[in-house]
């Protein structure tokens, strides 16, 4: 089980194309861009995005890298953008345990500068808090607002061998009939964190992210209803 949550994937370049709008950021570049996506994210977030894009039959229109540190997210923005861009929108999905905020905010302000000087594009920060693991939980149960990530991926575990045996390796599949639950739940922490003064992607004091933006906009260029 511990395996399937690690499954690699391969970092091919694809790209998208978004016709209606969304929740995510959306900048005009200073260079003629085709409108489509790179996300840059880390195993396992990366093979479930590649599988969902598949799903929504929009893979040959996203572009994926993997990126598991800081200056790999800034190599994966400008070698993207020189391989298959110029790109419209970037989006960088990033796994955050809660230590050293203000200096990794700090290097985040820093990598959005460098991308936009060097390409014309504002990255859009993706926190998932303690990891990409606790999205994938949201689809079965909710979340205490101060849960470790080694506490997330054992519940993951123990309700995933429940609920859909072991036969099905892909996150994406194991959990698709469940995405509606997951997105109430993101968009009912979304408001409360903006009750709170505390909306918007960033780095979040409890558990915590916003991906259902990126699954939103990717059902809406895929003009899919979303599932309830």
């Amino acid at each position: 089980m511990t395996a399937d949550l690690h499954r690699a994937g391969g970092g091919a370049i694809r790209t998208i194309r978004e016709r209606d709008g969304a929740s995510l950021e959306r900048v005009s570049p200073r260079h003629p861009a085709r409108d489509h996506f790179l996300v840059i994210a880390p195993e396992p977030a990366l093979s479930y995005l590649r599988d969902l894009a598949i799903s929504l039959e929009i893979d040959r229109k996203v572009t994926l890298v993997s990126a598991d540190t800081w200056d790999a997210v800034l190599s994966a923005c400008l070698e993207g953008h020189k391989r298959a861009g110029p790109f419209q929108r970037m989006h960088v999905v990033w796994e955050w345990e809660g230590e050293d905020a203000a200096s990794l905010a700090m290097r985040w302000r820093d990598i959005v500068e460098q991308v936009w000087l060097q390409v014309g594009v504002r990255p859009r920060l993706i926190v998932c808090r303690p990891s990409f693991l606790i999205w994938i939980l949201w689809h079965f149960e909710d979340v205490e607002s101060d849960c470790q990530a080694n506490e997330v991926r054992k519940r993951l575990e123990r309700v995933l061998k429940r609920s859909v045996g072991v036969h099905v390796p892909a996150l994406h599949a194991r959990t698709v009939v469940h995405l509606g639950e997951a997105i109430r739940r993101a968009r009912q922490k979304s408001r409360l964190r903006q009750v709170g003064g505390a909306g918007g992607a960033g780095w979040m004091m409890e558990t915590n992210t916003d991906l259902h933006e990126l699954v939103i906009a990717w059902y809406r260029l895929a003009r899919r209803e979303l599932p309830e």
